[in-house]
């Protein structure tokens, strides 16, 4: 099913599994969730904070999740948007052949670092980055996935 992001955003809520990458996520979502709230949100979405060094959100790493996801196959194919994406990783671990990925971002200076890392990847014809604001950008296309 397609989504129109006119129409709706769902997000569907995994259970960790009972496993030592289960571990693994509890602890990251936790970390996660604690930068969240020491982090003020205006700066999350300040595009200056990239240009300050200023990213605690940012891993460094795919997101856990969607490398379990993807390594199990349970991602849908179709077209994905990641928005907010920083650096790209998740986009690029994404990205394949039945899955073209849009990676959008704020922040000029994050969008740069995105093709950077991910200029050397073999799924580089799978996936894009667009400098855009997701709260007044309006796709032309709809999306199977967003995360």
């Amino acid at each position: 099913m397609r989504l129109s992001l006119s129409f709706a955003l769902r997000f569907h809520y995994l259970a960790v599994p009972s496993t030592p990458l289960g571990a693994t996520l509890a602890m990251d979502n936790n970390h996660h969730h604690h930068n969240r709230r020491t982090t003020n949100s205006s700066v999350e979405s300040d595009p200056r904070s990239w240009n300050q060094g200023f990213t605690p959100w940012d891993l460094g790493r795919p997101t856990p999740i969607i490398l379990h996801l993807h390594d199990t196959g349970s991602l849908p194919m179709g077209r994905a948007l990641v928005p907010g994406c920083g650096t790209g990783y998740d986009v690029v671990v994404m990205a394949c052949p039945g899955r073209y990925v849009v990676g959008l971002d704020i922040s000029e200076e994050g969008i740069k670092k995105a093709k950077q890392m991910s200029c050397p990847s073999p799924k580089a014809d799978y996936f894009t980055f667009l400098k855009e604001d997701f709260s007044s950008w309006r796709p032309t296309d709809m999306f199977d996935l967003i995360f």
